[in-house]
């Protein structure tokens, strides 16, 4: 991927790879490095077993590279960050640590539909 993608960045990258998503990340690693894009949603489950790694290992390697893994509610417009992730959703967002706030705002200026309230101080 860094060779493919070397010349675009970009802010959202989306996996679900059956299992291969850590493999994929890091043969994107230069770029997310550099770019370091703002959400990457991925998914995460017993297939990353076929390929020797696992969902602990997926969320080590991005925590290293400044991601924390978290899931939104649209319900709620909100984003949680459970001590588990991947036992609650299987779609789960990695967010840049430093881009945390950015994405935050975002959501804010699109607020829940009317009776989906977010909780207060759920969204960080």
């Amino acid at each position: 991927l860094d060779a493919l993608l070397s010349k675009r960045p970009y802010a959202l990258l989306c996996m679900d790879i059956a299992g291969c998503e850590l493999t994929a990340l890091q043969g994107a690693r230069e770029h997310l490095a550099k770019c370091h894009p703002a959400v990457i949603l991925l998914a995460m489950d017993d297939a990353l077993k076929d390929f020797g790694s696992s969902p602990a290992a997926l969320i080590d390697w991005l925590d290293e590279l400044g991601y924390e893994i978290a899931f939104y509610d649209a319900d709620r417009n909100v984003i949680e960050y459970p001590d588990i992730p991947w036992q609650r959703r299987r779609k789960l967002l990695a967010i840049a640590r430093r881009k945390r706030n950015t994405v935050l705002r975002r959501l804010a200026d699109h607020p829940a539909a009317p009776g989906k309230a977010a909780a207060p101080g759920r969204a960080n």
